[in-house]
This record gives structure tokens, C-alpha cells and sequence, in this order.
């Protein structure tokens, strides 16, 4: 097995509404079940969610160019996502699967309408 990053991507995400103060707040955002069925999927091709990351609206980050180790001073800072996306992300799975082929099923599975998903394979640190 081998760790796999998966990217989604989405126009219409809006975090917001599950917020406090949101008109969705409180609400189960899964209320269709597609989160569920797509787990379900993962476990079919004998796979195991790692982990599952929710990114909140691009307006609730930034974005820094530039910068690092003793040049924190040529950083450039912008709010928000890149403006050279269409897309934006809205979250990560961190998916353990047999090989690129499953990887690819796994992707395909994301449920995403009217966005996409990127996966790659995680770079082994240990």
C-alpha cells in the first residue's frame, strides 16, 4: 500500500453556511449520503481513508510568494486563494491504496460535481 493525496477542487464550495451564524449551521453536510457512499467505495477497492480535510472559503487564507528561512522580509502576502485559479481547494484526503490504478478509481469516486480532483502519490519522508 501506498499513501495517495487527493486534491478536490471546487467553484461552489461556501464553508460559511455550515459556520455559526450560517443558514446551514447545525446541518449534516453529507444530508445525501454521497460522503458515505464514497467511503464505501474506498473500502470496496481495499482501500482506508487516512484522513479527511474540510478547507474552509479561499477568503479564510492567503497566500505568500517569496519568503523563507532569514528572507522573511521578501515575502509578499495576499489575501485569499491565487487569483489564478478557477477553482479552488476544498479539501484533502489522505488515502492508503494498493497502486496508481486503484488511486485512479478512488479519484474517479471523489464526489465532486462541477469541480475535480488531483491525486498523487505522498512522497515517503521516513
Amino acid at each position: 500500500m501506498a499513501q495517495y493525496a487527493f486534491i478536490v477542487r471546487h467553484r461552489g464550495w461556501d464553508s460559511d453556511r455550515f459556520m455559526p451564524g450560517g443558514e446551514a449551521f447545525g446541518s449534516d453536510p453529507d444530508e445525501d449520503g454521497q460522503q458515505a457512499r464514497f467511503a464505501s467505495i474506498v473500502r470496496a477497492l481495499g482501500s482506508r481513508i487516512d484522513q479527511a480535510i474540510v478547507l474552509q472559503r479561499s477568503d479564510h487564507g492567503g497566500v505568500v510568494r517569496g519568503g523563507g528561512p532569514d528572507r522573511e522580509g521578501e515575502a509578499v502576502f495576499t489575501d485569499g486563494a491565487s487569483i489564478e485559479l478557477t477553482e479552488h481547494v476544498a479539501g484533502i484526503y489522505l488515502i492508503d491504496a494498493a497502486d496508481d490504478r486503484a488511486a485512479a478509481a478512488i479519484a474517479a469516486s471523489v464526489p465532486v460535481a462541477g469541480g475535480s480532483v488531483e491525486w498523487r502519490r505522498v512522497f515517503p519522508l521516513d
